[in-house]
């Protein structure tokens, strides 16, 4: 029998509507890497006054600027090897396919859970706005309400697939384009590196799921760097390759919302 012969792996696709598909990726500011602050319009409403006549109405006191902050974290990928049958350069360049492949999954499981040490981070800033699961319907409902009146902007609605699934099927949110949105516009993020937990990292119920709205997303994504490096086993020295790239991902201080809904 002829040997095997060495072909191309299938092609990896990002899977679509992901958090980079809903968030804003900046690249004026060069000095992020160390992490960013900012001051925005804050979170309230304006305030509303008769009308102005003769008299100089006492008007309310404005609660002062928005302000949010974000701190960078890394996600790397490495590829051991033998030197044998790999060079340095052929151990790179799998390193780097293997962080281009995974890296909006690991962004959005650290944006969820603040594994990294991060912020912010959903579940850290979230509130549950539901005391037990509800219609899918229903809990979107709430979502909205809750972003209109503490954000009063487009926020990110992030969901599993699953959760994005059942949206789907009800008819809740669609594709648009490269995006998917709800019925009102407001982006929705189907993370694959999310999780399908409240707040507090208790898991889901059977038939539930958990859905979190945020205000806007904005992103930093530096560039891709690499390593390669001799690792010594008791076997055999093997090439290490590593792949990397720094990120820093934020949203503004008006609060994260959070609720479980029900499939029946």
């Amino acid at each position: 029998m002829s040997p095997e012969i060495e072909v191309e792996a299938p092609t990896r696709r990002p899977l679509p509507y992901g958090l980079f598909s809903a968030a804003s990726e900046r690249t004026e500011d060069r000095r992020w890497r160390n992490g960013v602050e900012w001051q925005s319009v804050g979170c309230g409403s304006p305030f509303v006054t008769g009308a102005v006549c003769e008299d100089v109405p006492e008007f309310e006191k404005s609660d002062g600027l928005g302000a949010g902050e974000a701190s960078p974290f890394t996600v790397y990928a490495p590829f051991e090897c033998s030197p044998v049958s790999w060079t340095e350069q052929s151990a790179t360049t799998m390193a780097q396919s293997k962080l281009v492949a995974g890296e909006e999954k690991a962004v959005e499981r650290v944006l969820m859970t603040g594994s990294a040490g991060n912020t912010p981070s959903l579940q850290a800033d979230a509130e549950t706005i539901t005391t037990s699961a509800v219609s899918p319907t229903l809990l979107l409902a709430r979502l909205e309400d809750w972003l209109a009146a503490n954000y009063g902007s487009l926020g990110v609605l992030h969901v599993t697939p699953g959760a994005a699934t059942v949206f789907a099927s009800e008819g809740l949110i669609a594709s648009s384009g490269a995006r998917m949105l709800t019925k009102l516009g407001t982006p929705v993020s189907v993370g694959a590196g999310y999780v399908n937990q409240a707040p507090d990292g208790t898991p889901a119920g059977d038939n539930e799921f958990w859905a979190y709205m945020s205000p806007a997303v904005i992103y930093y994504q530096g560039a891709v760097e690499s390593d390669v490096s001799a690792t010594l086993d008791r076997k055999r020295n093997d090439l290490l390759a590593t792949a990397f790239r720094t990120y820093v991902v934020g949203y503004d201080e008006c609060g994260v919302a959070a609720g479980a809904a029900t499939v029946n």
